[in-house]
């Protein structure tokens, strides 16, 4: 989990000012699909991420999953990771 909370510090500083798109490093995609496994979640890699701003509850990123060996998402892996001001981690399936 401190591995995800990284990863997630270093996509905040690598968000452009006029993109919501996140810049994923090989080191966050892995890092970042490793807490969502270990939530319970299917994903071998982390292909896509983008700022969706702040709620109620922190700092929302929506993650999208796919196949470690080859292009592509999958299209039911999407999943809504919310990182909270105390430093934890809410990760559960995109609405």
């Amino acid at each position: 989990m401190k591995a995800l909370i990284a990863s997630a510090a270093l996509a905040a500083a690598v968000v452009p000012a006029n993109s919501s798109e996140i810049d994923v490093t090989p080191v966050m995609a892995r890092d970042v699909a490793a807490g969502i496994r270990q939530a319970g979640f299917n994903c071998p890699l982390v292909k896509l991420a983008y700022a969706k701003g702040e709620d109620a509850y922190g700092t929302v990123t929506k993650v999208y999953c796919g196949p470690a060996e080859s292009e592509g998402v999958y299209p039911k892996a999407v999943f809504r990771l919310t990182f909270r001001p105390n430093g934890g981690v809410i990760i559960k399936p995109w609405d």
